[in-house]
């Protein structure tokens, strides 16, 4: 009698058994704009709208890349449920030149998705259905308002005023400190004009000197935030720093634009529309030793506190560009490094070498006189010439460097080699993922091109046919036949996984700081924004009066023996494997202050 139930629940096992499970529904991207194809500003995002409510976890560098020519350009991913917005890094050099997209280029933006598992994913945990490119072309620098209009009020610009002060409050500063205003919304770069801001007395302020009237000193001025709203976090998204170019004094002063200026929003909006000229700012210059702690600040947009001095222990100089980081810029054309430390000597039988580290040792002859072809020496650290290289291909016909590519749409670097290569072109080629460094001789009489990841730093000679030297990458030299093409048609692209067969390090050292110094500061915070990608970063300081030596580095200032200003050392390590993800340093930031009653050294 019992037999019936017991068949029945069998018979629903293998029933729900054989039901197929239900998958989670895949991401589905439903829009993105602007549309594919579109011309795009240098300063608007671009968003992605989904199905579902995105994973912020799932947005990673090998998820979510926008792409020109191959190398990931800078920016910031934000995730806001179902909307994944990229905002390139902003603009902030009069030229334009310097934001996230490069202008007049194509763009990729490149989702990744099914079947890779780092690809982005839903909260629910649904992978995107599948990997998505979408192209765009970044817009030409035209004159006048051509960017993205980030404005609150169309119809208007956010006036410019002190940051943290009460209204119609003094700005206190110490002799020498930088000025700043601020701004509630972007500007546009192009439209600042230092000439058209200056210094007055405030002869009302107290302590000003008497018989002082009008115009005191000139401004030199420098954009050095411009973020857009939503990454606002600091109560304003433009900021500016005024440097008077004269010295001024103890007591008050006044900051002052003329009446029609030409800074603007980024919608064409003037910052201000007045009959006569206006305040600006009220200005307090204190005493010596007293006021606000005072701060370095190094964001790493522009070449402002950079040294060129070389690091001896590092494998190549980081790169201190105006893209807003401080990282490494590795060739992808500098290779595999599959040979290991290579040492050059003697007449030589191969052409094409690929070291982790290349040298021809002071003393030493590297000559190439009868190989055919490209000759192509790649170290993926450093590449020294410390003796003499020599090419002669004697009775054969210059062969020069053709490039099929222009600074619109340019060719890659790696791929003009591959070409070249094949093609058998008669060309000398030096390519160093570091520095590249010639104390001795290179003599050829074919093309040379000289590349460097980090600088190429020539203190020997360099012999060939003036039109026929090309250097791409930071340096250069004295001893040289003429100067150097930069081919502007061609792009040195970097790898998308890691090639390195051994750890390498670079490193970047500032000038010293602050420039105007005390004789001894009590340092404060140190606070440095970086990330480690695959490998890790260090901050260091030296005095800025010493010999560059490792073990004089210290962590923070405070440790350092002695008075004066600081030199900054920012060592970057990569290590190998996985994908191209080096480290990088957004910004450092070093709080300083006078002590009560100390001169300034003048």
């Amino acid at each position: 009698m019992r037999k019936a139930p017991v068949l029945l629940l069998i018979l629903t096992c293998l029933w729900s058994c054989s039901r197929p499970q239900e998958q989670p529904r895949p991401l589905v991207v439903l829009e993105i704009t602007p549309p594919n194809g579109a011309r795009v500003y240098l300063n608007e995002p671009l968003v992605v709208t989904f199905d579902q409510d995105v994973d912020l976890a799932s947005i990673t560098p090998q998820s979510a890349r926008v792409l020109s020519g191959g190398t990931a350009i800078p920016g910031r991913w934000e995730v806001d449920g179902v909307h994944l917005s990229f905002w390139p890094k902003p603009i902030l050099r009069s030229d334009r030149m310097d934001g996230g997209y490069r202008p007049g280029l194509r763009h990729s933006l490149v989702l990744t998705g099914f079947p890779r598992p780092d690809g982005i994913r839903a909260q629910g945990g649904a992978h995107l259905a599948q990997t998505l490119r979408h192209d765009f072309v970044a817009k030409e620098i035209l004159p006048g308002p051509s960017l993205f209009d980030l404005s609150m009020d169309p119809g208007r610009c956010e006036p410019l005023r002190p940051p943290g002060t009460a209204p119609g409050a003094p700005l206190l500063l110490q002799r020498g400190e930088a000025i700043v205003l601020v701004c509630d919304e972007p500007l546009d770069p192009s439209s600042l004009v230092s000439e058209e801001f200056w210094i007055e007395a405030d002869i009302s302020a107290p302590g000003t000197q008497q018989g002082v009237l009008g115009r005191v000193a000139g401004l030199h001025t420098r954009l050095v935030e411009n973020n857009h709203f939503q990454s606002l976090a600091a109560g304003s998204c433009a900021r500016i720093q005024f440097w008077p170019d004269a010295r001024l004094s103890e007591g008050g002063y006044l900051l002052r634009g003329v009446p029609q200026p030409s800074l603007m929003d980024m919608g064409g909006n003037l910052a201000w529309s007045e009959a006569e000229p206006i305040t600006l700012a009220r200005l307090r210059i204190l005493p010596r030793g007293f006021g606000p702690d005072s701060t370095i600040r190094l964001d790493f947009l522009d070449a402002h506190g950079k040294s060129p001095q070389r690091i001896p222990w590092a494998d190549g100089t980081a790169t201190w560009s105006d893209r807003g980081e401080l990282s490494v810029a590795l060739p992808a054309a500098s290779g595999d490094g599959h040979e290991g430390v290579v040492v050059l000597t003697g007449e030589q039988t191969q052409g094409q070498r690929e070291a982790i580290q290349l040298t021809v040792p002071a003393g030493s002859k590297a000559e190439f006189l009868d190989l055919a072809g490209l000759v192509i020496l790649r170290s993926q650290g450093s590449l020294r010439i410390d003796g003499s290289l020599l090419r002669q291909r004697q009775g054969q016909a210059v062969d020069p460097v053709q490039v099929h590519g222009s600074p619109d749409q340019p060719v890659l670097l790696s791929v003009l080699l591959d070409q070249a290569l094949a093609s058998g072109r008669e060309w000398t080629v030096l390519i160093a993922g570091g520095d590249l460094i010639i104390t001795g001789e290179v003599q050829v009489d074919t093309p040379l091109i000289l590349v460097a990841g980090g600088r190429v730093r020539i203190n020997g000679s360099v012999r060939c046919k003036s039109e026929h030297l090309h250097l791409l990458g930071e340096g250069g030299g004295l001893d040289l036949p003429g100067i150097p093409s930069s081919l502007p048609g061609v792009l040195v692209d970097q790898p998308h996984l890691n090639p390195l067969q051994e750890p390498l390090l670079f490193a970047a050292i500032s000038s010293p700081l602050p420039r105007e110094v005390s004789q001894r500061y009590d340092w404060g915070r140190l606070v440095v924004g970086g990330r480690d990608g695959t490998g890790r970063w260090s901050v260091g300081f030296l005095p800025a009066d010493v010999a560059l030596e490792r073990e004089r580095v210290v962590r923070h200032p405070g440790l350092l023996q002695g008075d004066g200003s600081v030199r900054v050392l920012v060592e970057l390590e990569v290590l190998p494997g996985g994908v191209w993800d080096p480290p990088s340093l957004d910004f450092l930031r070093l709080d300083w202050e006078a002590p009560e009653g100390l001169p300034f050294a003048r």
